[in-house]
């Protein structure tokens, strides 16, 4: 597939992730398909070029190691800090890890409205291409936008 590359996802374009979502999170690009005409592109895999699931899982992941780190802080025998300390270290760390998980669910919950808005986008600049190629006498079949929309629902 021939892409053009580009150092930053063009957000106010309606567009879709191209690659297997699986497998995001362990590419150095992603590659993304404008949903206006068709053209995919690929951006670095940084965190404002991703999406809200993948943040999301990204998220969910940290929140699992720091609660490991909990329960090691609950098992483990310190020389160094007392039973008070440690008491703490696991509650701060349990802590933290909640607030993970509660910033996933927001990034879930972002990326449900973005998807809600991104196809409401998609949906305007198609009807004002077929407006614009009915005044040019243009067949439907021609205009990107519409070409891309017919991809998506065949």
């Amino acid at each position: 597939m021939n892409c053009a590359y580009e150092s930053k996802l063009d957000q106010e374009r309606p567009y879709e992730l191209a690659c297997v979502p699986a497998l995001a999170d362990t590419q150095s690009r992603l590659q993304y398909r404008y949903l206006d005409t068709g053209e995919t592109v690929e951006v670095p895999n940084l965190w404002f070029n991703q999406t809200y699931e993948i943040r999301a899982r990204d998220f969910e992941r940290q929140a699992e190691t720091i609660m490991v780190l909990a329960e090691q802080m609950a098992r483990r025998e310190s020389h160094l800090l007392t039973e008070a300390q440690m008491a703490r270290k696991e509650t701060f760390y349990r802590d933290l890890a909640a607030a993970y998980h509660e910033q996933a669910a927001r990034f879930r919950e972002e990326g449900l409205r973005h998807a809600a808005a991104m196809h409401a986008r998609a949906e305007q600049i198609s009807r004002m291409a077929l407006e614009a190629a009915s005044k040019a006498s243009i067949p439907a079949w021609q205009i990107p936008a519409n070409r891309s929309r017919l991809r998506m629902t065949a």
